[in-house]
């Protein structure tokens, strides 16, 4: 196992990278995979923006990003139409396996779980016997409806959180008028593609003047990551998406990743 990364749910676990641009992301990628993903023609890359579910209830300022890069990419709309049960089926899988694996130290010494942590392992712990089973079988058909869109287009373009980045002690956010639990539901645009093991990458696009930058995702087929690179690169240098800044550690800074 690498230094420093904290096992959570096998199915799921995946080493990325954060960094101020790009290149230096794949620069990362390339080390831990152990080879180059070399250069890529993007001339006629096809491109498509998820709609229903990735739209649904999702904060005006966020889809006005997601259209951004939609408009410069010259994407599409296309459909998942099993996204929202690919979601569920994540989410149990996540609550099954991240607390049966953890049983052991969550009875050891429960103090060195958050509270929120805790209970949510606690709880998933508490699930029957063949959920994992289960969840893995209702997320088949997003599997295959995403390989056949993989027929259709090479890259997605969704939302890469439902809001904008909260701040880092907010409990709740608003979903299509909703008040929800954040940690819950911060990772709903991410989850539907966990179980399929496709590459994606969370670009920085501004926001409004004085607000932090909202990520929008990008999602290619299987192998396919210096296609998700090279589309980045494109990205930045038309000035759609910016560099990732330093940010400071007063009070008003303090917010979760988007």
């Amino acid at each position: 196992p690498m230094e420093g990364v904290f096992p959570f749910v096998d199915e799921l676990d995946t080493v990325g990278a954060f960094a101020r641009t790009a290149d230096d992301v794949r620069t990362v990628q390339q080390v831990m995979l152990g080879h180059d993903f070399g250069s890529v023609e993007i001339d006629h890359v096809r491109v498509g923006v998820l709609q229903g579910f990735f739209r649904e209830g999702i904060d005006p300022a966020v889809l006005q990003a997601v259209d951004r890069v939609a408009e410069e990419l010259g994407a599409k709309p296309v459909e998942l139409p099993a996204a929202a049960q690919a979601r569920s089926a994540s989410f149990l899988l996540t609550a099954a396996q991240g607390g049966r694996r953890h049983l052991d130290a969550l009875r050891e010494d429960p103090s060195s779980f958050d509270d929120g942590t805790r209970d949510r392992l606690l709880a998933g712990a508490l699930l029957p016997q063949g959920t994992e089973a289960a969840a893995l079988s209702a997320a088949q058909p997003f599997a295959e409806q995403l390989a056949a869109l993989f027929e259709e287009v090479d890259l997605l373009v969704t939302p890469a959180t439902p809001v904008p980045a909260p701040r880092i002690d907010e409990e709740t956010i608003v979903i299509g008028g909703q008040t929800v639990n954040a940690r819950a539901h911060l990772g709903m645009m991410t989850q539907p593609f966990g179980l399929s093991g496709v590459p994606s990458l969370s670009l920085p696009v501004p926001g409004s003047i004085g607000t932090l930058p909202i990520g929008v995702q990008m999602i290619a087929n299987h192998g396919k990551e210096g296609l998700l690179f090279a589309v980045a690169g494109l990205l930045e240098k038309a000035g759609i998406v910016m560099p990732a800044r330093p940010v400071g550690l007063d009070s008003g800074d303090m917010r979760e990743s988007a």
